[in-house]
C-alpha cells in the first residue's frame, strides 16, 4: 500500500486512484493481478477508484460493484471502433 500512500501525498492533490492490473491481458500477460486489495483501497481513502488493465466486457461483472469504483475498459472500446 506503499504506493497509495504515496498518491495521497501528491500535490496537487489527485481526484481519483487507478489501481491495476485486474486481469492478465494480451499486453501484459505476465504482470500479477491486484483484485484482491480493492476492498483495502475503499477503506484507505475516500476517493474515487478506476480499476484498469485486462478489463473486458466479459470480465467486468467479476470487479466489485461500489459507488466509488469505476472500469476502464479500453481494448473493447478499440475492437469495437475496428468493426
Amino acid at each position: 500500500f506503499a504506493e497509495l500512500a504515496l498518491a495521497l501525498k501528491a500535490k496537487p492533490a489527485p481526484a481519483y486512484i487507478a489501481l491495476g492490473t485486474m486481469f492478465p491481458s494480451p499486453t501484459k500477460p505476465d504482470v500479477a493481478t491486484n483484485r484482491h486489495v480493492v476492498g483495502e483501497y475503499l477503506t484507505r481513502t475516500s476517493l474515487p477508484l478506476v480499476l484498469i488493465g485486462g478489463i473486458t466486457l466479459d470480465n467486468v461483472h467479476e470487479l466489485p460493484k461500489h459507488e466509488r469504483v469505476y472500469f476502464a475498459v479500453i481494448g473493447d472500446a478499440f475492437r469495437f471502433g475496428a468493426r
